[in-house]
């Protein structure tokens, strides 16, 4: 041996004493246990001989190692030397192919780190080494650390792939077979062993070849079964090899400086330092993230910058892979947004995507080549989206558009018509991908991701202030993507935003969209204090992106434009006028052609849409409707504070309990229950409309058989409103297909038997209704003749394209059913058969495992009692029938679509009979709620009149009868005979604000109305607005409808509008004497608290007096200033009332009566409720005698005050009315019949003050 060789023997022999357990062990002379390297990453020989048997050591965790260091000069020949060697693990037996494949596959598959890692784990028949694969020991096969060298697991993902290019195939059999073998068919190619997986198309979480690389062996097999002949044939005599153990790898040359062991790097050393070289490199690929910028090059934290899009720069493109250039392209203009990468049958999110699911949900982290990744099951994307859109990021779905043999199949096609298309450096086509759609929050076409049957909704917002002191103007556009619709709307607001408020209160958007520096200071505060704070707030361009309005019309032209091939010649096409063009635009859209700012809003929401790649999918349905949250004019209005203080849609926690909507709404359909929200913030107040709703309630109820029926037809039904958005858009499945289509043939059924039931009912709405409804029981045939079975496959005659690759399948199946005839018949053996391993691996013919087979046949698995093959002939059958299934499923998938468009050709027919059974459902709800009164309930007497008055006997509140039963009912009655306010008084904790909100509830439950407007053009049936009335939990009620409620009740600061308390009641109480009328109902609570005693004392006197004089309204005001009684106790419209209460001056002790009844209440008995309460004994003693003392002298002042009074304050008030009016005369805006009114209070008051004040004269 040289000299030099031997020093480095000696050297390396004395670095792995260094590593041995027991420092005492007999040098190398004697068997030595060593530890194993901590990885093997050479390749082994592809051998099908046994490897001896390793020893087992006493710690079962080493590997007995020769000792003799003459092996090493005479090592094998120059190819075994190549390669190193490796080593067996204790207690593997090698005879046994199954248990060492097992711990090959465990050593050498890098570790499964998210639940994406077991796509291709262990069953890719690809990626496995084969059965001669060395192994490591037990302990070295436990799951690598994220923090271990990334290049190292490369290596052994590059020998995982070196190995899968030589052909070992795995058998994932379904028998009950023993022994599975993993079978090497051929020497892999040496370029094959040197292929870098860095450079692949895909990289998946498992660290296997993806789904995208088609390679089931047939390809290779066919192409190079002919140089495997040669090869054979040409092969010389391997020398006779000599059974040794398992040697350890030859020495590394020593550096030129070094001796011994300081220049010998270990292997984990070696990786570390490629690690850090290959982050460098890395870095520099990705350093356009360690600076991002936008598309503009503006950073974060810039005026202007754009967090949507991203700069990457021409180098950054150069060194990306065809993968990598895929993701960067989608994600450079979705840099905002989470996307989910389809990649197989799973879903992987990439870099920072990849921290943010690690960082909010705890998906593992891991990286694969380049850049960092989680990963989730395809079949979850729904769930794991819906979570991520409940944290407020965007989400966008990026799906494979054609499978892995799809894409070698185009590639193929592309090659035959000299087109050149992109593959990956490995050689193999990558697979299309397409950003589906981006989900936000307020944009989920998905009723799954949703968390209630309530609509979600996504507004766009455009403002029109041309000064600070002038009336704001609003276009709006609102969205509910889960059922297509849309609404569009445009008004004039006032200084207080009442209409915008209101609109934000009933619909509680999930998203808003406005244009840049477009909202005021003033309606932003009121949005921040109205939205919730899980609202998305999305600002666009003005101009580019939000569009204006002449923009706008044009891509509503274009969206509805017809396409080409729909018109019967070029000629009529050319010739068609702009204005039959038009026509085919929605008639809600055309109506707002005349409003910029309303046709601004819907262009911001069509470009928002576009981005999304929703935009065609939704606006095409032409769901239009025209939008107005206040419906002056025609319906009761409520307003957003009054939706707020009287607790109609939520409570002041922000959930239904106890609400009017929880009440009333028993809805059994999900598009009933979202039609019935509707209904109740915007009821009717035309009493015939009125009357004709409580017939029909009195119809409903008086036959029972009819709810019945109609329970039956909607058990079970899908919510077909949203289905019908998703059939449009052709991203609806089968089995969701098929299930509307069973669901309106049920409906059919359905709405016949109640028709039926309706002709005894002595009112008409319903029948009318029913009797219009059109014949969808034909339109279901025609679409059931076009179809086949539940796999929607083309009846036959219906589809030439599938005829055709139909035919082709059957075919190339009997081609192969011929072939295997044949091969029974060359091999003499009956017991010859097809076997399929998975969707992969089909049609292999099966043997006996000693049945002996021809040369040319291709091995591809075996069990102990069976081998599996590949001939020439069956392998190329088998790969054409492949190609003509991916063709067959193609053809079905675009008939699929085909059958989807047929259906949606009648849109508006089937959105129609939906709208009818959801208004029918919303009837029947308000019936079960009458019915669920108890007693006493009554049917309102509605009575037309120009003032409102409202009288209620036994009046109990709906909304707590249901979780008490000994709720106190009292008399309500304003206007008519009874005076029109009623100032109440009584103490805290007496039921004043109950009484308040109990006769607003009864209003709105008796003029409970449909407020349902259709556009949709239907054949035979127009629905039109209509009114539904409800039964009142009383013995008798009488109203005349009233117009508006409007209510201040709470106290509340605005902190976003730089409001305080007092600030934000003052505002309500000036809308509220803006615009109330006499036909209003007015509540106000407690008015003027916030502000000093005498300062709030003006101020509610000054609002009860115009109220009750000069406005004419009804309603209640209630106050703790019990002066305002004394001054009041003369007014002919006004009546005082208190909450009936018993104290006890002895014990301090208060008892609730909770009854109206007449005259004011002496005290508010303040201290005594603070004793209950628990305040200190002490504390309210010493409050009882200060308030005392207040009282004592307040009154004195007072009376002195009004023994120098010659009129009552009211009177004065009067006198200085008719003094100012004398002057002005009448004003052209000043109602007329009002002030007639106004005066002749005035005149009863003055002789109300005249009596109780003899000694004054006239």
């Amino acid at each position: 041996m040289p000299p030099k060789a031997a020093q480095q023997i000696a050297g390396q022999q004395s670095l792995f004493s260094f590593f041995k357990k027991d420092p005492n062990t007999p040098s190398s002379s004697q068997s030595s246990s060593r530890p194993t390297p901590s990885k093997s990453l050479a390749t082994p020989p592809l051998s099908t001989k046994k490897q001896p048997t390793a020893s087992s050591s006493s710690s079962g965790s080493k590997l007995k190692q020769s000792s003799s260091s003459a092996s090493l000069p005479n090592a094998p020949s120059s190819s075994a030397t190549k390669s190193k060697s490796a080593t067996t693990p204790l207690g593997a037996s090698n005879s046994t192919h199954a248990g060492a494949s097992s711990s090959s596959r465990q050593a050498l598959t890098p570790p499964i780190t998210s639940e994406a890692d077991s796509q291709a784990h262990p069953s890719s028949s690809n990626i496995l080494p084969s059965s001669s694969s060395q192994s490591v020991p037990a302990k070295r096969a436990a799951p690598i650390a994220d923090s271990e060298d990334e290049e190292e697991e490369e290596q052994v993902v590059t020998k995982k792939r070196a190995a899968a290019s030589a052909r070992p195939t795995i058998i994932d059999s379904d028998d009950s077979d023993d022994d599975v073998k993993i079978v090497d068919t051929k020497k892999s190619k040496s370029k094959a062993k040197t292929k870098s997986r860095a450079d692949d198309d895909d990289f998946s979480a498992s660290g296997a070849e993806s789904e995208d690389m088609f390679d089931d062996g047939l390809d290779d097999f066919l192409d190079d079964a002919e140089d495997e002949v040669v090869q054979k044939k040409s092969k010389p005599k391997a020398a006779p090899k000599k059974a040794a153990a398992p040697s350890r790898p030859p020495p590394k040359p020593m550096g030129k400086s070094g001796s011994g062991t300081s220049s010998i790097k270990t292997q984990a050393e070696l990786m570390k330092l490629k690690e850090k070289e290959k982050k460098a490199a890395n870095e520099e690929v990705y350093s356009f993230l360690l600076d991002p910028k936008d598309a503009d090059g503006i950073r974060p934290g810039e005026e202007g910058y754009d967090p949507r899009t991203l700069y990457i720069p021409k180098s950054a493109w150069a060194q990306f892979t065809p993968f990598e250039k895929q993701f960067w392209e989608v994600k450079a203009t979705h840099y905002d947004t989470v996307l989910f990468f389809q990649k197989g049958k799973f879903y992987e999110l990439y870099e920072e995507d990849a921290s943010i699911g690690h960082r909010e949900f705890d998906l593992k982290l891991t990286d694969r080549v380049k850049m960092r990744m989680v990963g989730v099951p395809e079949s979850s994307f729904d769930f794991w989206a819906a979570k991520f859109l409940a944290q407020g990021y965007k989400v966008g779905r990026v799906d494979q558009c054609e499978t892995a043999l799809g894409a070698e199949m185009r590639v193929k096609d592309g090659k035959a018509s000299g087109k050149k298309q992109e593959k990956a450096s490995n050689g193999k086509a990558i697979v299309r991908r397409e950003l589906k759609s981006v989900l936000t929050s307020g944009t989920i076409v998905d009723g799954s991701m949703l968390t209630d049957d309530l609509s979600n909704h996504c507004v766009a917002i455009k403002e029109y202030t041309p000064t600070s002191s002038s009336p704001p103007t609003f276009g709006i556009c609102v969205l509910d993507a889960s059922t297509a619709e849309f609404s569009l709307s445009y008004f004039e607001d006032d200084a207080s935003r009442t209409q915008i408020e209101t609109l934000i209160r009933q619909l509680k958007p999930k998203e808003l969209i406005h244009e840049k520096a477009n909202l005021s200071v003033s309606t932003l505060r009121l949005l921040r204090n109205c939205l919730s704070i899980d609202t998305q707030w999305t600002a666009l361009k003005p101009g580019t992106e939000f569009l204006g309005g002449e923009e706008t019309k044009n891509e509503v032209r274009k969206l509805f434009a017809k396409k080409k091939g729909e018109e019967e010649d070029e000629d009529e096409e050319m010739a068609e006028s702009e204005e039959s063009e038009e026509e085919n635009i929605p008639e809600s859209i055309r109506k707002m052609y005349g409003n910029e700012i309303a046709m601004s809003a819907l262009g911001g929401m069509i470009w928002y849409l576009r981005q999304l790649n929703l935009d065609s999918d939704l606006v095409t349905t032409r769901n239009f409707n025209i939008y107005d949250p206040i419906a002056q004019g025609n319906a009761l209005v409520l307003d957003g504070q009054t939706l707020a203080h009287i607790e109609v849609l939520q409570n002041s926690q922000g959930g239904i309990e106890g609400t009017l909507l929880q009440l009333l709404s028993r809805c059994v359909t999900p598009f009933g229950k979202r039609l019935f929200k509707i209904w109740l913030c915007a009821p009717l107040r035309e009493v015939a409309a009125i009357n004709d709703r409580l017939d029909a309630v009195d119809d409903l109820m008086a036959n029972p058989n009819f709810a019945s029926v109609f329970d039956s037809m909607t058990k079970k039904l899908p919510d077909l409103e949203r289905m019908l958005s998703r059939i449009h858009a052709k991203s609806c499945k089968k089995q969701e297909f098929l299930k509307v289509v069973e669901s309106f043939d049920k409906i059919a059924s359905g709405l016949e038997k109640l028709a039926g039931i309706s002709e005894d009912f002595s009112s008409a709405g319903i029948k009318t209704l029913l009797r219009k409804v059109p014949d969808i029981s034909t339109l279901l045939d025609n679409v059931r003749e076009i179809y086949d079975g539940e796999e929607l496959l083309p009846v036959e005659g219906k589809d030439e394209g599938y005829e055709t690759v139909r035919q082709a399948v059957e075919d190339i199946e009997a081609s192969l059913q011929a072939c295997l005839k044949k091969a029974k018949k060359d091999l003499d053996c009956r017991d010859v058969t097809f076997k399929d391993i998975g969707t992969k691996d089909i049609y292999q013919i099966q043997v006996p495992a000693k049945q002996k087979v021809p040369n040319n046949w291709t091995k591809m698995s075996n069990t102990k009692d069976y081998n599996r093959y590949y001939s020439p002939e069956s392998a190329r059958l088998v790969q054409d029938l492949k190609e003509a299934r991916e063709r067959k499923t193609a053809v079905v998938n675009d008939f699929q679509f085909k059958v989807y468009g047929e259906f949606d050709k009648e849109y508006s027919v089937w959105m129609g009979v939906v709208k009818l059974v959801a208004e029918l459902d919303c009837l029947l709800s308000l019936s079960k709620s009458s019915a669920a009164l108890g007693e006493p309930a009554v049917r309102p007497e509605i009575i037309e009149s120009d003032v409102a008055f409202v009288e209620f006997e036994e009046l109990r509140h709906p909304c707590v009868l249901s979780s008490t039963t000994d709720f106190i009912p009292n008399d309500v009655a304003l206007g008519d005979e009874a005076q029109r306010m009623i100032l109440l008084t009584g103490p805290n904790m007496a039921g004043k604000s109950t009484m308040l909100r109990m006769t607003c509830a009864a209003i709105i439950m008796a003029q409970r109305t449909d407020f349902l407007l259709l556009s949709l053009p239907l054949p035979t049936l127009r629905l039109l607005p209509n009114s539904v009335g409800c039964y009142v939990p009383a013995s008798k009620a009488r109203i005349a409808p009233i117009d508006a409620i409007y209510s201040r009740m709470g106290a509340n600061d605005f902190i976003f509008a730089n409001a305080s308390t007092f600030k934000v009641e003052m505002d309500d109480c000036n809308k509220i004497l803006t615009k109330s009328t006499p036909r209003s109902l007015v509540i106000l609570d407690e008015l003027g608290r916030g502000t000093s005693t005498y300062d709030g004392m003006a101020i509610a006197f000054a609002v009860l007096h115009r109220l009750a004089t000069h406005v004419g309204c009804i309603g209640f005001f209630a106050t703790h200033f019990t002066s305002l009684t004394e001054d009041f106790a003369y007014h002919p419209q006004i009546r005082l009332c208190n909450m009936q209460t018993q104290v006890s001056d002895d014990t301090r002790a208060v008892i609730f009566l909770y009854k109206l009844v007449l005259g004011s209440a002496p005290k508010s008995y303040g201290p005594h409720v603070a004793s209950m309460a628990g305040m200190p004994e002490i504390l309210v003693e010493r409050a009882i005698a200060i308030s005392k003392q207040f009282e004592t002298t307040s009154r004195a002042r007072e009376r002195e005050m009004r023994a120098n009074e010659s009129l009552p304050l009211t009177s004065q008030a009067d006198a200085a009315f008719l003094t100012r009016f004398a002057k002005m005369g009448l004003s052209s805006d000043m109602d007329q019949r009002q002030l007639l009114r106004t005066l002749a209070i005035i005149r009863k008051s003055v002789g109300a003050a005249k009596k109780a004040m003899p000694a004054v004269e006239a």
